[in-house]
């Protein structure tokens, strides 16, 4: 998760959602966030 509600919404997800708590990381640089994730993808179809 990303952004300023990502803390906020952490909360909410672990209480309604606790299967998948573990699978939850908090970002701790939101700015470049979009860059990674779409670079992420562009080495996945790369390969």
């Amino acid at each position: 998760m990303t952004g300023g509600g990502a803390k906020l919404l952490n909360s909410v997800i672990v209480d309604m959602l606790p299967e998948v708590a573990h699978l939850i990381e908090i970002d701790k640089d939101p700015v470049s966030s979009n860059v990674r994730g779409f670079h992420m993808i562009a080495e996945i179809y790369s390969a």
